[in-house]
C-alpha cells in the first residue's frame, strides 16, 4: 500500500471522528435527543469538550484540500516516495495531536500542531516545485 494514499484516508477520516464521537454523544444526551432535523441548530447548544470537538472537526476540513493538493502535487512531480511518505505521516501525526489537544483545551499544544501540519503540507509543495 502506498503510504501517502493511507495517509489521505486517515486525514478523511480524522475530519469526522470528532464528530461521531464527542459531538454526536452530546446531541444525543441533550434534551429532546438528536436533533437530526437541524442539528447545527443543536450544535449552538454544545459546550466544552463537544464544542471543542466540533470546531476541531470543522478546522479538519479546512487542512484536508491543502494535504491532499500537496501529495497529488508531489507525486505528480515525481518527489521521492520515501519524502512523500515522510511529509505525509508528519501531517498525520500533527492533525492527531491538533485534535486531542483541541478536545482536551491545551492551546499551545493545539496550535504546534496546527503548525506542524501546515509545515508538512508546504514541504511537500516546495518539493514538488523543486522537482
Amino acid at each position: 500500500m502506498y503510504t501517502p494514499y493511507l495517509c489521505i484516508l486517515i486525514s478523511y477520516y480524522l475530519i469526522y471522528m470528532p464528530r461521531w464521537t464527542l459531538v454526536a454523544g452530546a446531541m444525543l444526551k441533550s434534551e429532546g435527543g438528536y436533533d437530526n432535523v437541524q442539528p447545527r441548530v443543536q450544535h449552538e447548544g454544545l459546550k466544552g469538550a463537544p464544542l471543542r470537538a466540533l470546531w476541531a472537526h470543522q478546522n479538519a476540513f479546512e487542512s484536508f484540500a491543502p494535504f491532499v493538493a500537496s501529495v497529488l502535487m508531489a507525486k505528480l512531480a515525481a518527489v521521492p516516495d520515501a519524502d512523500i511518505s515522510q511529509w505525509s505521516m508528519i501531517f498525520v501525526g500533527a492533525r492527531v495531536l491538533y485534535t486531542v489537544s483541541y478536545i482536551a483545551n491545551w492551546h499551545p499544544i493545539r496550535s504546534l500542531g496546527f503548525v506542524v501540519g501546515m509545515a508538512a503540507i508546504t514541504a511537500l509543495m516546495v518539493l514538488a516545485m523543486q522537482a
